[in-house]
């Protein structure tokens, strides 16, 4: 048997199946770039997006800094306006106090120009008077006496101190006779509180004592008196022999005139020894004699003694005007007793 080879028609055609391929691969690559352009339309979207909140952003970042520099700007304002305002404040109670101070001075004057009218004390006689002291009386003797009987008072207030002076007393509580050193309330209370303690010394003496506010031995007037007393806690010789007692405190009312004593410890000075001041009663103020022995800062609450009788006539206090204090205060020993 014959075969005829040429007329067997091949099962694949190469050439369509290679043409195939191309225009698969064609399709391929259309899709693909219709793909990638689609990617890259929707990438260029959002980079515009992006862009927008950008400009949003710097925009918006503008604006606060604007707000800030506006509200920087008000804030300095205000703050300049109220420190003027302050300044103004401040400026008008420095004039009001300014008038306080003249107007009191003014009162000062006119007080002692009262004083010197009603008492027909005038500033010669007055000089006469003090500097005849001496000749009439044995000074020597009465300081002598009441010096020992004048103590050193120092006071602790929280971190701070304060001094003055006090006097040694007693006095009959009923069950027995009392000690104590009798001195200004302001010495021992400050503002408005009580000293947590209060040390005590005596000239001329190795006695020193010390009270406490919580052992209740430092004691103020409850009356509203410039006066306070300290218990004295230990008793011994020399507080019996030298404690001022009922006897020697003065009775009856001095009249203007009457030469006085005080003594005490001034701050100005070495403040560790007594100081006597000279001086009349040149007058009266309700509970106070008025006198014109100069009382310095830290000899309230010492020894005011009427040299006639040789008596303590009351203790001083304070009118402050400076250092030096015109016209000081003496509290009568009559309310100090009441």
């Amino acid at each position: 048997m014959e075969y005829n080879f040429s007329s067997i028609k091949p099962y694949l055609d190469l050439e369509k199946i290679s043409s195939m391929w191309k225009e698969i691969v064609l399709l391929v690559l259309l899709f693909l770039s219709v793909g990638l352009f689609i990617k890259l339309d929707t990438l260029s979207g959002r980079i515009n997006i992006e862009e927008e909140k950008s400009k949003s952003a710097e925009a918006d970042v503008l604006h606060l800094k604007v707000e800030v520099e506006t509200l920087i700007s008000k804030s300095a304002e205000d703050t300049k306006a109220e420190i003027e305002k302050r300044l103004v404040e401040e400026q008008d109670k420095i004039t009001s106090l300014q008038t306080q101070l003249s107007s009191e001075s003014q009162k000062r004057i006119q007080l002692e120009s009262k004083i010197n009218t009603e008492t027909g004390l005038s500033s010669t006689r007055l000089s006469g008077l003090e500097s005849s002291l001496k000749d009439k009386y044995d000074l020597v003797s009465i300081i002598s006496k009441w010096r020992k009987r004048t103590a050193r008072v120092v006071c602790k207030f929280g971190t701070g101190t304060g001094s003055g002076s006090g006097v040694l007393t007693y006095y009959d509580a009923g069950d027995g006779p009392r000690y104590g050193i009798l001195t200004n309330k302001h010495v021992i209370n400050y503002n408005g509180k009580t000293a947590t303690s209060c040390t005590v010394t005596f000239p001329d003496s190795a006695l020193t004592f010390t009270v406490t506010r919580d052992a209740e031995q430092i004691q103020t007037s409850t009356k509203g008196y410039d006066f306070g007393r300290l218990l004295v806690p230990t008793v011994n010789s020399y507080v019996i022999s030298n404690a001022a007692g009922e006897s020697e405190l003065c009775k009856g009312t001095p009249v203007v005139g009457d030469e006085l004593v005080i003594l005490g410890y001034p701050r100005i000075g070495s403040g560790n020894d007594i100081t006597a001041t000279e001086g009349i009663i040149s007058g009266f103020d309700g509970d106070y004699y008025i006198t014109s022995a100069k009382v310095e800062q830290g000899n309230s609450g010492g020894s005011t003694i009427l040299l006639k009788n040789n008596c303590m006539l009351g203790i001083p206090t304070f009118v402050e005007l400076g250092n030096l204090e015109a016209l000081a205060r003496i509290l009568k020993i009559s309310v100090i007793l009441q």
